[in-house]
Parts: structure tokens; C-alpha cells; sequence
């Protein structure tokens, strides 16, 4: 796009929301980098910023390291600073306790972060999980858990 389009942009920042929303989930604040390029208009990444902020987010800069190496990040940096400042790690936490089964984590994760209404296993999903579990690495981190959710979804 070369030419300014507010409502577009403005459009666009749904899946943004989004991801604000499921970052808060963690207990930690968000810090938006909104990437400028040479089309950008001012009052598109306004809008970007404003949804950031009206989303959650703790700041939202505008970063065009891109063009200007560390300089154009330089602010976004400090933001980031500040966020973690301004953050409080008593508040991280898991979206689940860490000894809940494998199922559990998965399903909890696919509701919570990815707003699904269920999640259907594949029966090599189901072996593995068990497998994983009698093997001892029940309570790996969440990652592994989303990985495996997206395998499972394959399986069909």
C-alpha cells in the first residue's frame, strides 16, 4: 500500500489486539513495536498506536531501525526499559499450574490463546502424550504443549 488508509490499518489491528490480549494473560506488560516504512503515514501508525494502547498494551513506539540501524529503535528500546521497570515479576504466570496433564495444558492453551472451542487428539497425539508423561516430561514448558497441539491438528 503507498497510499494512507486509516480505516485499512485501523482494520488491521484485530490479530494485534489479539496478541496484546493473550501477552496480558502472562501477567507481564506489552510493549508494541510498530514498524514504520517509507509509505507509512504518521496518522496510520497514530492508529496503531492508539489500538495498543486501548488493547493493554504499556506503550507502543513507532521503530524504523529498518532505515536507521539502532538510532530507529533507539526509543522502542527505552520503552522496553521502562515496561520492565514498571513490571512487577511476582505477576508473570503460566496460563496453568505446571503439574496439570499434558491434555489439560494443551486444551487450556488452544481456548485461552487461540480461542478454540475444543480440541479433538489424533490417536498418535494421544499415545504421545501418555508417552511423554510415563517418560517424565509432563510439566516441560508450555511451548513444547503448543507444538504438539499444532501436530495434533495435522494428524486429521
Amino acid at each position: 500500500y503507498k497510499e494512507e488508509n486509516i480505516p485499512l490499518v485501523s482494520a488491521g489491528c484485530c490479530n494485534l489486539v489479539k496478541h496484546i490480549e493473550n501477552a496480558k494473560k502472562f501477567g507481564v506488560e506489552v510493549v508494541v513495536a510498530i514498524n514504520q516504512f517509507k509509505t507509512d503515514t504518521d496518522a496510520e501508525m497514530d492508529a496503531v498506536r492508539q489500538a495498543s494502547l486501548a488493547a493493554g498494551a504499556f506503550d507502543a513506539v513507532v521503530s524504523n531501525h529498518w532505515a536507521e540501524g539502532g538510532k530507529g529503535a533507539e526509543a522502542l528500546g527505552r520503552a522496553v526499559v521502562a515496561a520492565c521497570e514498571a513490571s512487577n515479576v511476582e505477576n508473570f504466570k503460566f496460563l496453568y499450574d505446571l503439574d496439570l496433564p499434558i491434555r489439560t495444558k494443551v486444551e487450556t492453551i488452544s481456548k485461552e490463546i487461540y480461542g478454540a472451542d475444543g480440541v479433538d487428539f489424533s490417536e498418535l497425539a494421544e499415545r504421545q502424550m501418555e508417552q511423554y508423561e510415563r517418560s517424565g516430561f509432563g510439566n516441560l514448558p508450555r511451548e513444547l504443549f503448543s507444538f504438539l497441539s499444532f501436530l495434533s491438528c495435522w494428524e486429521h
